[in-house]
């Protein structure tokens, strides 16, 4: 008879939990988009000399570096072609004052920007560096369990598995890297979006193995 070798695997014990994560974010800056509508004769092809009327008119209204897109050009009442175009910038938020009038103001005849519209969320690289930091926080808090865990079960333990961006079926905004996003409030007057912060969390799914 064949002497068989037998095996014998070791028995892997696990803990899995739950933690959470969240990161005060301060909206350093805003976003600013406008509409620009420029008037220009049928026979005009030259973009060039277009262009550079719409980066000076902007640059009255926010010196900021614009971007600006053609959404369309139509023949208007007047025998001219009514040029429509898109502006958008990033700006310090203390640029939120008093914008229709400003944008008025930088207006030219043949040339309004106009319907100023502000969009208060944290800038999307902002948010890409913070929800990063989000995972080192998450990963210290697992150690930290580690140590409460040695203790309670007289054994020792490891980090075996982390799922970072455990989607909670809750309400809200959640970016591409699944860190939820929401505004927190600063002060009694809570409609003043001024003072507002953006408020990011994640939750992790944590797994311990028990080491040998």
């Amino acid at each position: 008879m064949n002497d068989q070798m037998q095996v014998t695997m070791p028995v892997v014990d696990t803990l899995r939990f739950r933690v959470t994560a969240e990161r005060l974010v301060k909206r350093t800056s805003i976003a600013v988009g406008v509409e620009i509508i420029a008037l220009v004769s049928a026979q005009d092809r030259d973009v060039s000399a277009l262009e550079a009327r719409v980066r000076e008119a902007l640059a009255r209204f926010i010196d900021a570096r614009w971007h600006t897109a053609s959404s369309e050009r139509t023949r208007d009442d007047s025998g001219f072609e009514r040029v429509k175009l898109i502006g958008y910038a990033r700006v310090p938020r203390e640029e939120n004052v008093n914008l229709a009038e400003r944008a008025r103001i930088a207006s030219s005849e043949g040339l309004a920007i106009q319907n100023p519209l502000v969009n208060y969320k944290v800038a999307a690289a902002v948010l890409v560096a913070e929800t990063e930091k989000l995972h080192g926080d998450i990963i210290r808090q697992a150690q930290a369990r580690i140590a409460e865990f040695d203790e309670l079960t007289g054994r020792s333990w490891r980090i075996g598995n982390i799922q970072f961006g455990v989607f909670d079926r809750g309400e809200g905004e959640y970016s591409p890297k699944m860190a939820r996003r929401e505004s927190a409030h600063f002060g009694s007057d809570e409609t003043d979006v001024l003072l507002t912060s953006e408020r990011i969390s994640m939750i992790a799914e944590v797994e311990l193995r028990s080491l040998p």
